[in-house]
């Protein structure tokens, strides 16, 4: 498994996803579009060091596309109030997981469809964990399948549920799956194996999932 920035994977504002990949280097101010070209710089650099970027489009994985604004970095004291109270969210939620995006292990799922990205970043003792399901484009089929969680202790069982702010797949139209409100409870190799069913995601949207062992099992 090749390793992907987790500054980027876990990234805590969710921006369209580029239509061309005709931005290069650092000038590219679309935070996705930035991830992307800079996949290959995260092999030599730890994700710290690659940082994090707030947008102006302060969105959730469900939320309607934005009208289109120059893009840029955010200036939150002049953010409208529903872009400060987004991105209060998603910066409660990077603090709370702080610890394990900087020192943590970075990890890239082998998922068959290329529209669909699964990169996560694993806690050195395996304890906990954070994935984020990304639909870059549009899927050949009409649903994204199970979605395999790698780095976790095969031997231990795990908690996976979703993660606020980046829980939302209303926007999409479909059904709840019937793990995404309560969550489900797997050993590590079923899902490094077999995975769990992904929801289905508009282009350009996210999804995070945190997995935390139980207590006791495996430690």
């Amino acid at each position: 498994m090749s390793p992907t920035p987790p500054g980027a994977s876990m990234s805590w504002t969710s921006a369209r996803v580029p239509r061309s990949s005709a931005t290069s280097g650092s000038n590219g101010t679309s935070l996705i579009c930035r991830w992307v070209l800079s996949r290959g710089r995260a092999r030599r650099r730890p994700g710290w060091v690659l940082g994090r970027r707030f947008c102006d489009r302060i969105r959730c994985a469900s939320e309607a596309p934005a009208r289109k604004r120059k893009a840029g970095t955010c200036i939150p004291s002049k953010a409208s109030r529903p872009d400060r109270t987004r991105l209060a969210a998603w910066i409660t939620a990077h603090k709370r997981f702080c610890g394990l995006l900087h020192t943590g292990r970075v990890v890239v799922g082998d998922h068959p469809d290329p529209a669909l990205w699964v990169h996560g970043v694993v806690a050195h003792d395996q304890s906990e964990a954070i994935y984020s399901l990304t639909q870059v484009t549009t899927s050949v089929a009409s649903t994204a399948g199970r979605v395999r969680l790698p780095g976790l202790d095969p031997e231990a069982t795990y908690d996976v549920c979703p993660l606020a702010p980046g829980d939302d797949t209303s926007a999409a139209g479909q059904s709840l799956l019937p793990w995404w409100s309560a969550g489900i409870r797997l050993k590590g190799s079923v899902l490094a194996g077999v995975g769990v069913q992904a929801p289905t995601l508009f282009p350009e949207r996210l999804v995070l999932l945190v997995a935390t062992r139980l207590r006791g099992d495996g430690a």
